[in-house]
């Protein structure tokens, strides 16, 4: 072979290496790409269900979650009167058009077990006791242990209920499912259990 055969073979194997080169770091570009998208939706995800955690935490100390005509929050936020904001920018300001909104959905009734009088706690001197004690429908004096009316006023209640978190920013909503036990009066939650019976 002559030298200017062989210059030649040279100059094209060279561009074929400068071509697959070329290719791996076009491909491992897309590859690192992709894989801090998909970093950062797991991310956006945990921040939104850390949110909605955060939410329903705050509904439970607030303790109107059972309540239909009072929000959930003490502070609502959002479009929606079962929504809050939670502050994600670190500026000291929940709102709804830079931070998370997480909005619950009403509590869905799962079982009611009725309460009896032998079973509340602390005897008729406890506030659980004296909300919920049920005196017999006669006039004769009936102790706790007496046998007389057996249910309680209040039954043990499984509540399941869903939040919604949206971040603002990104349009991304991750919904969390949330179950939960409470005692309530039977009023109180005749409302919410409708065709459930103790």
């Amino acid at each position: 072979m002559n030298r200017r055969a062989q210059k030649g073979v040279v100059l094209v194997i060279a561009l074929i290496m400068l071509v697959l080169v070329t290719l791996l770091g076009v491909v491992s570009s897309n590859s690192v790409q992709t894989n801090l998208k998909v970093v950062s939706n797991i991310e956006a995800r945990s921040n939104l269900r850390n949110a909605a955690v955060a939410a329903f935490n705050e509904a439970i100390a607030y303790g109107e979650l059972l309540n239909t005509s009072v929000p959930p929050f003490p502070n609502p936020c959002g479009s929606g009167g079962r929504s809050t904001c939670i502050d994600v920018t670190g500026d000291g300001v929940a709102s709804a058009t830079d931070d998370i909104v997480v909005e619950l959905s009403l509590p869905n009734c799962v079982i009611v077990n009725p309460v009896l009088n032998d079973d509340l706690e602390g005897g008729l001197q406890s506030v659980d006791s004296m909300t919920c004690y049920k005196m017999p429908d006669n006039n004769t004096n009936v102790g706790i242990d007496s046998g007389g009316d057996i249910y309680s006023r209040c039954v043990d209640a499984t509540w399941e209920l869903a939040a919604v978190a949206t971040d603002s920013v990104t349009g991304a909503r991750v919904e969390v499912l949330f179950g939960f036990d409470t005692r309530a009066t039977v009023e109180t939650v005749a409302e919410l259990c409708q065709g459930i019976t103790p």
